[in-house]
């Protein structure tokens, strides 16, 4: 299951975190996600024709711990969510501004935006005016939809420890 797991990890992220298989934890039934020592892996983020570039960086934890006691009465709903020791390092974009150097950073962003478009599930078609609701239908689900989405913003708890971030100078203004 561990494998498996790593492998669709790596699919979806691998490009941009390095993470070895012992460090990769998850476990559905009990709603835990944790990934320890992950390496971000700065060459996708080169040449994006960007202001700043990121070079690199690491995350020593992440965790998420999804609780779900809905079945049972006055059961309760619960994600918390904790990050520590997370380390980025920025530096500036470099580029010749030819024409074939920009085309290629920008050729390089969108393919990455389109990457990460990929990580999201794809939106399902809208029903038809005839099948959706109207009226004070429609605004009882809006209603509906805006309490549930406050009750799940009500229940997340985000815990972040030691946040770092680091710019690199470039080169040139090294030497002057």
């Amino acid at each position: 299951m561990d494998a498996l797991i790593k492998t669709f990890f790596d699919k979806k992220v691998g490009d941009f975190l390095k993470v070895d298989q012992g460090n990769l934890r998850v476990d559905p039934s009990s709603g835990q996600f944790q990934l320890k020592k992950a390496s971000i892996d700065g060459s996708a983020f080169d040449g994006l024709h960007l202001p700043v570039a990121l070079r690199g960086g690491f995350i020593d934890e992440l965790s998420v711990n999804l609780h779900l006691d809905v079945f049972n009465p006055g059961g309760s709903v619960s994600l918390q969510i904790l990050i520590r020791n997370v380390f980025f390092v920025f530096g500036p974009h470099t580029t010749d501004w030819s024409w074939a150097h920009v085309k290629q950073c920008k050729s390089k962003l969108v393919d990455l935006i389109m990457q990460i478009a990929e990580l999201k599930p794809s939106k399902k078609a809208k029903k038809s005016h005839e099948d959706s609701a109207s009226g004070w239908l429609s605004d009882i689900q809006t209603r509906i939809k805006q309490d549930l989405m406050k009750k799940v913003a009500e229940m997340i708890e985000v815990n972040i420890a030691n946040f770092h971030i680091r710019f690199e100078a470039s080169k040139r203004s090294q030497k002057l």
